[in-house]
């Protein structure tokens, strides 16, 4: 991966394919570029211009000091696209990245062409909030080793699990080596998450996707944030739990391929 300054701190980042659309990929908590996206970047480079980065205190990007906010990720995300020549672009973000997504929209309507959120709300229920912090409290204590087992055992659909165990295991991986730091200050910057308002006012085209066996956002609140847009949709991706991009990466980068492909007919009319 490449380095560039971004927003005042180091980001990790990768590009891949030549030609076509530009797409930016980021990815959630415990995970990075690679672990979240590696097979769906190989599918999607066939077509478009891709741009995957690490997010702020994850893999090869630095660790500033917290607290974070979703505005700093979503920050690092614009100054980065801006830096590769990725000005404007088709977003997707999975989980905490599709919340970054969510705020980048938000901060910066006119460089997102098209959102494509996964696994991910708009607004979070108190409980939630309160599960996030729980978390962050946790890892700070006892680093990721105190939660691998359980994000596994929750975070991730039977079906990759069966089929797909290089994949978990790599993600295993990428959250192990987490910063304690940096992934609780993640943490609390996702219970931070209340956008779905001032979503409303975006008027491109939206893809709010959602594994089917997804038990940390619930199926009503991806349909919800559908909802919120203008231009939202939803679809369901069967077999997956949490981590849809690389539990179901064929599936996952087939929805993408064809949304942004339908997007930018619709850019070009």
């Amino acid at each position: 991966m490449q380095t560039i300054d971004a927003n005042g701190t180091r980001i990790a980042y990768t590009t891949a394919g030549e030609n076509g659309p530009k797409v930016v990929l980021i990815h959630g908590l415990g995970g990075s570029a690679d672990a979240t996206y590696g097979d769906v970047i190989d599918r999607l480079s066939s077509e478009f211009q891709v741009l995957a980065f690490d997010n702020r205190g994850v893999g090869g990007s630095a660790v500033p000091d917290g607290p974070y906010a979703l505005a700093d990720f979503a920050r690092d995300a614009y100054a980065l696209m801006r830096a590769a020549g990725f000005d404007r672009a088709h977003v997707v973000g999975h989980s905490l990245g599709g919340m970054i997504a969510e705020q980048l929209a938000v901060d910066h309507p006119d460089a997102v062409l098209s959102l494509v959120i996964a696994d991910a709300p708009g607004t979070l229920a108190e409980g939630a909030r309160a599960s996030f912090r729980s978390r962050a409290d946790t890892v700070e204590q006892g680093g990721a080793a105190a939660i691998v087992e359980g994000v596994l055992a929750n975070g991730i659909g039977t079906q990759a699990k069966e089929r797909r165990p290089q994949a978990v295991e790599k993600f295993k991986r990428s959250l192990l080596e987490s910063d304690a730091r940096a992934y609780a200050a993640s943490c609390r910057a996702a219970a931070d998450l209340d956008l779905l308002t001032r979503l409303q006012a975006y008027q491109g085209p939206v893809l709010v996707v959602r594994g089917e066996q997804d038990s940390g956002v619930p199926l009503e609140a991806a349909q919800t944030l559908a909802r919120a847009f203008a231009n939202g949709r939803f679809e369901a991706i069967p077999g997956s739990g949490h981590n849809s991009p690389f539990e179901n990466p064929e599936v996952f980068a087939e929805l993408v391929l064809q949304f942004v492909r339908e997007s930018e007919g619709a850019l070009q009319r």
